[in-house]
């Protein structure tokens, strides 16, 4: 990742992006609000700190409220410049994919 792609936390080959929030520290991470319906919900993020910032289609991976891991799809998406980390979004509950399953 070069400087300009850093201060411009863009992603660069326009793919969607995971973005890992199992382990959240301060300036990294990512909470549920609320639920809105079935397989929507409210969150509000921090970070990444550097890398490419959140966009819709992006995918977020957090801790899961009874355990496992909660996988959700950025449907939609507010940035917010102080701080300039934060953003809120909906996402939609995803299926877990094969490579977050625990190893047997």
């Amino acid at each position: 990742m070069n400087l300009d792609e850093i201060i411009r936390r863009t992603n660069r080959d326009g793919q969607h992006t995971v973005h890992d929030y199992r382990t959240q520290t301060l300036g990294h991470a990512c909470t549920v609000n609320r639920r809105i319906h079935d397989g929507h919900y409210n969150v509000t993020g921090f970070g990444p700190i550097l890398g490419p910032r959140p966009s819709i289609g992006d995918y977020v991976i957090m801790p899961g409220s009874t355990g496992g891991l909660f996988c959700g799809r950025i449907e939609t998406l507010d940035l917010r410049m102080n701080p300039d980390d934060m953003w809120f979004a909906t996402i939609s509950k995803q299926p877990d994919p094969p490579w977050m399953k625990d190893p047997e």
